[in-house]
């Protein structure tokens, strides 16, 4: 049981949320490992086995999907929640490059369509991390402009079937966003959704290393393939926040003589003056030159001078 977390340790909602997100990403990277398998022969064996894997995890997430949504609403996952947001954001500018470079391909980088959708000064990479206030202004012009009669009617021709899809996909991936930017309240039974999510990360973290040994036995003829594969990458360790200063003043332990904590300030003062204490005192002067040695030098002077 070599991915088994020790029986002493207890997963935190964060750390929980992050191994059922894991657990999409190494679903997503087995279903990609099997596409590859396909286009070798003799492999049917170690294709079922990563169709297995994908297939447990993919009903593990389809069984805890709005558990995951109702949890984002509690503040023990704000930061989980940011990271959501951003990350739909990243997905709605992919929609629309996508949708770009497609017209780019199809009619040129000169085509009428595609300044019409997309104006020449306006860069997509600034709406990545651009706030929501501007993604929300950016977003109603653009709805605007592929509302046209003329954009309509391009993209209702055959050699503009690909655009159709793209823009489904495109706004699907900004109502995620802005379903994102718009989390649930959080729900009463706080508590019970926090034990169930421990539970749902505790088993994400066991499904996924059973997929991760399937797909090892799966990849092995294939040289290089696992590690190619990202199946064997770790789910995230976040930080752990840094207390703030009065947290910090509560968790200053009493001196041992009963007296109250110092303040930083005085701590800090009082550490000046140890290093000031403990520095080398100043160097003695030099010795002084002995009487002998002051007599032979002027000797040896005077008989320059007469000489």
């Amino acid at each position: 049981m070599c991915y088994a977390r020790p029986a002493m340790s207890q997963l935190s909602p964060l750390e929980a949320y992050d191994l059922v997100s894991h657990a999409r990403l190494v679903r997503d990277r087995l279903s990609a490992a099997f596409a590859g398998l396909g286009k070798r022969q003799g492999l049917a064996r170690e294709r079922a086995w990563l169709s297995e894997a994908a297939e447990v995890i993919g009903a593990f997430l389809d069984e805890h999907r709005e558990l995951a949504e109702r949890a984002l609403a509690l503040p023990e996952l704000s930061a989980a929640r940011d990271e959501h947001v951003r990350q739909t954001q990243e997905e709605w500018v992919d929609s629309l490059e996508k949708l770009q470079a497609g017209i780019t391909f199809h009619a040129g980088s000169r085509a009428p369509v595609l300044e019409a959708l997309f104006p020449p000064k306006q860069k997509l990479s600034s709406l990545r991390k651009a706030p929501r206030e501007a993604v929300e202004k950016w977003a109603a012009a653009f709805d605007k402009r592929l509302g046209a009669s003329y954009v309509k009617r391009m993209f209702a021709q055959p050699s503009f079937a690909f655009a159709p899809p793209v823009v489904e996909q495109l706004c699907a991936a900004f109502a995620r966003w802005r379903a994102a930017n718009s989390p649930a309240a959080e729900p009463a039974s706080s508590a019970e959704v926090l034990a169930a999510l421990v539970t749902a990360g505790g088993k994400a973290e066991r499904l996924v290393g059973q997929a991760r040994l399937l797909a090892q036995a799966a990849l092995l003829p294939v040289e290089g393939s696992y590690e190619a594969s990202g199946i064997g990458a770790r789910a995230r360790r976040r930080a752990a926040p840094a207390p703030s200063g009065a947290e910090k003043t509560r968790a200053s332990p009493p001196a041992s003589d009963g007296s109250a904590p110092r303040s930083a300030s005085a701590a800090d003062g009082t550490r000046a003056a140890r290093r000031a204490s403990a520095s080398p005192p100043d160097a003695p002067p030099p010795p002084p030159v002995g009487r002998a040695k002051q007599r032979g030098r002027r000797t040896a002077s005077g008989q320059r001078a007469q000489a």
